[in-house]
């Protein structure tokens, strides 16, 4: 008898993807809120000094609304950055390891940051800043993740108010 891993086809991704936000910016703004919820969660129970402050920007122009999360929390390295987003459906939240936190099985941000026209995590740890893009292109579900970066305060400011990271969470 043949014992095998069921593998699951990039058409069925792309669906569930697509009905985790339904496409509904509402759907979406919740779940980067609750990932900084959680982060600040994760910061409280190492007892690590936070404000707790989530931060939304919205502008709206003409039929498009763009908006962008922004916390003060934990932030995410660029390795950990790729590990949380390469698998789609892995426990990267920390519930499985007894973190206070959300969870929705791995699918969470990538389907919210998937939903949007230029979904985005862009993260600031360590004096680094890392920037990555999810998208779905046909029936894939595809990610691009820059190189890390030194940050610098200029970028923490540009990052905040550029037209171009609207849709994304800020991190760190």
């Amino acid at each position: 008898m043949e014992k095998f891993d069921i593998q699951a086809d990039q058409r069925l991704i792309a669906r569930l993807v697509r009905a985790g936000t339904q496409g509904n910016a509402i759907r979406a703004l919740l779940e980067l809120l609750t990932n900084s919820d959680d982060s600040y969660r994760r910061l409280e129970e190492t007892k690590a000094q936070n404000e707790g402050l989530i931060e939304i920007l919205y502008r709206k122009e003409g039929l498009c609304g763009f908006f962008t999360v922004r916390d003060f929390a934990e932030g995410m390295s660029h390795n950990e950055i790729s590990a949380a987003f390469r698998q789609y459906g892995a426990a990267t939240s920390g519930l499985k390891d007894g973190n206070p936190v959300t969870g929705f099985f791995g699918t969470g941000a990538k389907n919210a940051l998937a939903g949007m026209t230029d979904g985005r995590i862009c993260s600031f740890k360590d004096d680094s800043f890392s920037n990555l893009r999810i998208f779905l292109e046909g029936h894939s579900l595809k990610g691009e993740l820059d190189e890390p970066k030194k940050a610098t305060e200029e970028m923490r400011s540009q990052t905040w108010h550029s037209r171009e990271r609207h849709g994304c969470l800020l991190s760190g």
